[in-house]
Formats: structure tokens, sequence, C-alpha cells
């Protein structure tokens, strides 16, 4: 059953039940313990190098996988079923000596009973627990007693086929909440499909929502164009950045809502659609109606069911399961284990989150890639938050020059949320300020605003 080692070696293999092959870092197997069906042939092995048994394909997976974490010098992993249905997890560990390979063990095992128990686990989660959730792709992670009510909302609205205007400042997860009304209604079956209208330029975002006919325009396609109200049919349409449209559009989309029916650039005849309006916007609505920039029967068709998001500020028992979640996902992904001390965990619940969750994602995946320990620390979080620091130097140094140290401070907020914006005008939202008066600060403390607009430009 094994070669190559000590009687130890071989009666500590004899009682491992799971699959087990170590190749050593020339390539060359010196142990393995797979049962009796592969017993002489594996001894006759034994020594050899691990090609041969590539080459006779026997024990193919495991012997390739042994390859591979051999070159990569990290952990491989991989799945496969047999044909009865039989699903097995192999997994190959490099086993070091002075951060050098020395040999590997691949180990197979069959997982089906515990797919059988996550699966009853999971369903017993979600009857009785709201509290994570995963619709149409997208995790909606919380705990708040706020998000609970509106995740609750959200739900029953999803059953009744009715047009939602989900408000709240960018960052906030609007696009999941849409998600997730479009996965529990009677639609979930048809399409998703979402724009931001804000990210398109507006001379496309007619042709891009409401399609054109051949040669409509200088450079149209000779078969004409299907937009994405047809592509919607029977599903749902999310128009995010609902506020970024212009007003000559406002016009098509208020028909399209009442009757129904659209009609292509170009075209002469109104074509029915079948779909669920659901809008997005981080902008004040009303305040837009009154400055004349949205049409208020539209607004008015819009704010059928109005779901209004709170800022992370406002909701942070949520703080902890996100951060849990996102850790997580970055430890995966990098291949990293990283852990938060208590220091760290008071700084990220004293921070105000202007970028919201989407800020919370990008601190956190920039903490597990860039600290060095295994444990995040409070240093670690002022590092990369200069908001605390400059608060801190508030509290122990403030005195004559209070103009000055206001100025400072304010031009430090300012450059420490720019990477966190594609766009002036959210960087302005997110500061609860006018676009004017942010250009007017960028001014006066000679701040480039180059890269927020050719960032907004890149994910155009």
């Amino acid at each position: 059953m094994v070669g190559g080692g000590s009687k130890t070696t071989e009666e500590l293999l004899e009682h491992i039940s799971e699959r087990i092959l170590i190749v050593d870092k020339e390539q060359k197997i010196r142990g393995a313990s797979w049962g009796t069906k592969w017993d002489k042939v594996l001894d006759f092995f034994i020594g050899r190098k691990i090609e041969e048994l590539i080459e006779n394909k026997i024990l193919l997976r495991p012997a390739t996988l042994a390859v591979k974490c051999l070159d990569s010098g990290r952990s491989e992993s991989t799945l496969y079923a047999e044909e009865n249905g039989e699903r097995y997890l192999i997994t190959g560990i490099p086993l070091l000596e002075k951060g050098a390979i020395v040999a590997v063990i691949v180990i197979e095992k069959t997982i089906s009973p515990f797919i059988v128990l996550a699966k009853e686990l999971v369903s017993e989660e979600q009857k009785s627990k709201p509290g994570s959730k995963e619709k149409a792709g997208k995790s909606l992670i919380y705990q708040s007693k706020v998000m609970c009510e509106l995740v609750d909302l959200a739900n029953r609205v999803a059953k009744q086929d009715v047009t939602v205007l989900i408000q709240g400042e960018s960052g906030t997860g609007k696009e999941v909440i849409a998600n997730l009304i479009h996965s529990s209604s009677s639609r979930s079956e048809h399409s998703f499909v979402k724009i931001n209208c804000g990210a398109i330029p507006e001379n496309l975002l007619e042709s891009e929502l409401f399609g054109y006919e051949p040669g409509a325009f200088t450079g149209a396609d000779v078969k004409g164009k299907c937009g994405l109200f047809e592509a919607a049919d029977g599903g749902t349409l999310f128009l995010d950045e609902i506020g970024t449209m212009p007003l000559h559009l406002q016009v098509k989309l208020l028909r399209a809502i009442q009757e129904k029916e659209i009609i292509r650039i170009g075209g002469a005849d109104y074509i029915p659609v079948d779909i669920r309006i659901i809008a997005a916007t981080n902008a004040d609505l009303k305040k837009e109606v009154e400055r004349g920039s949205f049409r208020e029967d539209l607004y008015y068709r819009l704010n059928v069911v109005p779901i209004t998001l709170p800022p992370l500020r406002d909701r942070k028992a949520d703080i902890k399961p996100l951060t849990d979640y996102f850790m997580n996902k970055f430890n995966k992904k990098y291949y990293i284990e990283k852990q938060m001390d208590e220091s760290a965990w008071k700084l990220l619940h004293k921070y105000s989150w202007p970028g919201n969750i989407r800020e919370l994602e990008n601190v956190m995946e920039r903490l597990v890639v860039t600290t060095k320990s295994k444990t995040i620390h409070g240093g670690d979080i002022e590092r990369i938050f200069s908001d605390f620091q400059v608060e801190g130097t508030f509290e122990q140094k403030i005195g004559t020059d209070l103009k000055d140290r206001v100025e400072n401070f304010e031009k430090k907020l300012i450059l420490s949320q720019m990477s966190y914006y594609s766009r002036s005008q959210e960087l302005a939202d997110a500061l609860v300020i006018d676009k004017s008066t942010l250009t007017s600060k960028m001014n006066k403390y000679r701040i480039n605003n180059i890269y927020i607009e050719k960032k907004g430009n890149r994910e155009q």
C-alpha cells in the first residue's frame, strides 16, 4: 500500500481513510494509500517519476494536480464527479522546509455527504433567519433592524408588479436591492436588464434604450438595433442614475411607462413592451423637479413605491457582517488568512463611511493585500484613513491659526475621498455639498480633478 518510507509512515498511512499520494520535489512518487485496488500497481511506481502515472492514465487527476502544485508552489484544489454522481475533492498541499518545497501531499476524499448536509443547513438557515441572502448573483449582507425592515418591504413589493424607485447615496447597494426585487418577482425567469444612465453619453443613451431602425442615422447598423426596452421584454429594466437622464428622453420614458410601448429612432410604429421598471438615484429628485431638470409627471410615475437605502453610517450594525464577508472574500481570492483585532474594529465603527459599502469593500481589499502581519491592527486602519489622523490633530493642537487648520482639514478630506468616486457629482453628494461648492474648494486648494473625470470617462 505504501513504499519508500519507514514502517511508522506505512502504519500511519494505513490508518488514514482518505486517499493519499506523496510526491517529492524531483516529481518522484514516495508514498501512497489508495485502497486495495491500487496496491500492486502503486508498489511498482514507488520511486518512479509521476509522469509514468500520467502516461499510463493511472490516478490521472491527483497525479496532474501534484505536478501543478509543484509548479505553482502553493496549494491547489479541484473537484470532479464520477458517473455514479459521487463527488470528490482533490487537494495538493506543498510541504516546505526553510521556505523551499520538499514534497507535495495530494489528498482525495468524497464530499457528497457534506454537500447534502450543507444544502440541508442552508435551507434551514434561510427558513429561520433573514440575515444573509443571495439573489441573482448578488450578496445581500445585513443584520441591522433598519435593513431587516427594508428587505422585508422589498420582498413584499416584489410580488406586486409595480414601479419602484430606489434612493440612497452612492455605494449603498441600490443595484443589489433591485436584483432582490427582480429575483423574488413573477418575472424572475426572464431578463434583468440594467443600464447606468449617467455612464452613457447623451447622444448614445436614446439608441441604447429604444433602439433604431436601419439607416436611422449616419453610422447606424444596416440591420438596425434592438434597444434595452425590447431586450427586457417580459422581465425587469433597471435604470440606475435616473436623475441624469436628459429631459427629451424623459418624455419617451414617461410614454413607455404609461402606454407600455416604445418607438425606435427612425421608426414609424410603436412596439409593445411588457416590462417592469425599477429606477435608482443618489440625487434628490424632488429638488431636481424644483430646479426644472427632472419632469414632475415622470417623478410621480417612478415613485409609486419608494425605497430609501440608509447610508452605512446610519446602519453600523451591518459593518461587522459586511467586513467579515469581504475579509473572507479577499482571503480566498489572494490565498491569505487575515483577521482583525479589537482596535481595528473600533476604528471601523468610528469612521463615517462617506463611500458606504463600496468604500468598505475597497478598504478591506487594500488591508488584506497590504498589511504585513496576519492580524490587522488599528494602526493599519489609521494609515489609510487620513481623516482619523486629521481629527486627532484638531483635538490635540487646535489653537491659533484656526482658519488655516480648518482649510487644511477640508483639503485632506477631499483628497482622501477622491479615489472612491468616478465623477465630481458623486464626490459632492458624498460630502453633502453642491458640485459648484466642491469645484470652488478644489480650485481654492489647487486640487486637480483630472483624475476623477478621466476615471469617469473610462467607466463610460
